[in-house]
């Protein structure tokens, strides 16, 4: 750490300067590599602060599209080639989970109203705490939507048990299904109700968390909001759009339910999932 110098990371930020990104996530990139020369610089291991004097990228921050609740309820009415991606794309729409946090779910996390988010995923780490390492109580207002967890976990090939992926793998047992298999099919639906190619591709799974937070904000105490979607600053709240005390779940429930009414179609007890083909991904 301490053989790096203000020319290499001046060197870093202009090779940043060319990167089709928004200012943020450029910004994002570098402090991912001067926040920890800073530490070191301040816990004394190393002699010198390399970082001092660099100026970060100014810009707007770019704002990810999200679907209006009329175009949701209309691609959700349609049928999908994959069943478990539509059943993905519609739990984050009305809880706004992260892609990771909903391929983590297993079926110990299915409660009789929510589900219970204590983990995430991703490729490089496989299961692990969620972002803040917090575990939280997600409201689930949908009976139909619980049920349809329920039975995509009991059609998991590899066997049920209370650690078996809700969103299972076709490759292993021991991982979820890609999280790229819920943006594609949600590309697909767009298409099919008459988006353009280009169009579909401007909108991502990470939308729902800014779709549901968006319209949640309006209705919902911060603190109780914050509680659902895990976002540890009002201020990281209203970028996308604490204890809960007796009555909060009432609350939640109620908001939830009357905000997202219509959006989602009834399933019925006899749902049957269709798998589509999917390519493997190391």
């Amino acid at each position: 750490m301490g053989e790096i110098t203000a020319a290499e990371i001046d060197a870093f930020i202009k090779h940043m300067a060319a990167k089709d990104l928004s200012a943020s996530r450029k910004n994002v990139v570098i402090k991912a590599g001067t926040k920890p020369l800073r530490w070191a610089f301040a816990k004394g291991w190393i002699a010198t602060d390399p970082t001092r004097g660099h100026i970060l990228f100014s810009g707007d921050n770019a704002k990810r599209n999200i679907l209006t609740p009329t175009i949701a309820a209309a691609i959700f009415r349609n049928n999908w080639n994959n069943e478990r991606a539509k059943i993905g794309n519609m739990l984050a729409s009305v809880t706004g989970l992260r892609c990771g946090e909903i391929q983590a779910l297993r079926f110990q996390d299915i409660g009789p109203d929510c589900i219970y988010v204590g983990h995430s995923w991703n490729k490089e780490d496989n299961l692990k705490p969620t972002k803040n390492n917090e575990k939280r109580t997600v409201e689930i207002q949908f009976p139909f939507l619980i049920n349809a967890l329920i039975k995509l976990t009991q059609q998991n090939p590899w066997g049920v048990s209370p650690e078996s992926y809700v969103f299972w793998s076709e490759y292993k047992s021991d991982i979820p299904m890609h999280g790229t298999v819920f943006l594609d099919n949600l590309r697909k639906a767009l298409i099919e109700i008459g988006f353009s190619t280009e169009k579909a591709q401007q909108y991502l799974f990470h939308g729902w968390r800014h779709f549901y937070t968006s319209y949640m904000i309006k209705r919902l105490e911060k603190k109780l909001l914050k509680s659902q979607t895990g976002h540890k600053t009002d201020g990281m709240l209203e970028l996308y759009g604490d204890h809960q005390t007796e009555g909060d779940r009432e609350t939640i429930q109620t908001v939830q339910r009357e905000t997202f009414a219509g959006l989602l179609p009834e399933y019925s007890n006899t749902l049957e999932f269709k798998i589509a083909p999917q390519t493997a991904v190391a």
